[in-house]
């Protein structure tokens, strides 16, 4: 009796060690491609600006940048929110980071690590936005990803090109509210492959479902890192639609020659201080920071901020037409 029961006991020991071991081989492997999928991202982001001062409980990490209170969702079903005070906007996550805790890593990328083909991961930078991150890791991946938007009665989503008519196709999106104002941005979408060159992507709207599409196949150099930027910092102010389209114009003519960059950086200024959101802010920066900063930019997408004398920074994301955030 006494064998038996020693026996049962080793056996229970080795399987508690050996249980033990296996968890603790899952979690290392589990930590290793969360690091992989950070590490992918920020070789396409870079790392500089992303922040890691969250507070964190067991349901979400809490930024408060640039004024700006955002949250992310310890769990993937549960909404991301950016809050500047005034306008609120709050968003879900796509299906494959339902589920799958969000695993914030050493330079504060945060990655919902689980879908069997794609990994969605989240950052907050210093200037008060978000970027989410699909990582599409084969040629099963769905080619289509959806965010949807939890907004006010009378707000909506609006693509750039449909908002005015002084808007050049840029690709990014417009959150505005009952009064037509502009209260968010999207930034114009991009998606990169293993070797770093572009990959078709558009948004699609329905409703208040923003569906970011990318055009991979199997020939595709895999992964994929495809991102929309949201944004809800927006600075108003009082000029006409006609002031505008003037001081617009006149940053356009400018941008043409590189001695003239200065100046047209300062009218862009302007535009972003003056120009009521209502009449086309957003639209004008759209193209002419795209013009002014894109022959000094190598970047293929990501941000440039730039700061004036007089305190305004300029946040400049994605790529070709570029959308914008400015902050005082």
């Amino acid at each position: 009796m006494r064998k038996i029961l020693s026996t049962i006991l080793i056996g229970a020991v080795a399987f508690n060690v050996m249980g033990t071991s296996l968890v603790s081989a899952s979690d290392n492997t589990i930590k290793a491609e969360v690091n992989q999928v950070a590490s992918n991202v920020e070789n396409i982001t870079g790392n500089e600006e992303i922040s890691t001062g969250a507070s964190v409980t067991n349901e979400a990490y809490y930024y408060t940048e640039s004024e700006i209170d955002i949250t992310l969702p310890v769990r993937g079903d549960d909404l991301v929110t950016l809050d500047n005070g005034k306008d609120k906007i709050s968003f879900l996550l796509p299906s494959e980071a339902a589920d799958n805790e969000g695993r914030q890593t050493s330079n504060g990328t945060i990655v919902y690590y689980g879908d069997e083909n794609a990994q969605i991961s989240m950052q907050t930078y210093e200037a008060g936005y978000v970027r989410s991150l699909i990582s599409i890791d084969n040629a099963d991946a769905s080619h289509s990803y959806s965010y949807e938007f939890d907004l006010d009665q009378g707000s909506k989503l609006v693509s750039s090109d449909k908002y005015d008519s002084i808007a050049e196709s840029s690709g990014s999106v417009f959150i505005v509210d009952g009064n037509n104002d502009i209260i968010g941005l999207i930034g114009a979408p991009w998606a990169v492959d293993a070797n770093g060159d572009e990959v078709e992507t558009h948004f699609e709207i329905e409703e208040n479902v923003l569906m970011q599409v990318v055009e991979f196949d199997e020939n595709t150099a895999f992964p994929v890192i495809a991102d929309p930027t949201v944004s809800n910092i927006v600075y108003k102010g009082g000029l006409t639609k006609n002031q505008c389209k003037k001081l617009y114009n006149r940053a356009d003519q400018y941008t043409k020659y590189d001695k003239f960059v200065d100046m047209a950086e300062a009218i862009i200024i302007d535009l972003a201080k003056a120009c009521d959101t209502k009449v086309g802010t957003a639209i004008a920066l759209i193209t002419a920071l795209g013009k002014v900063f894109g022959k000094y930019n190598s970047m293929k997408s990501g941000f440039y901020q730039g700061k004036n004398n007089n305190g305004l920074s300029i946040l400049l994301f994605s790529s070709g037409d570029m959308s914008y955030t400015v902050r005082k």
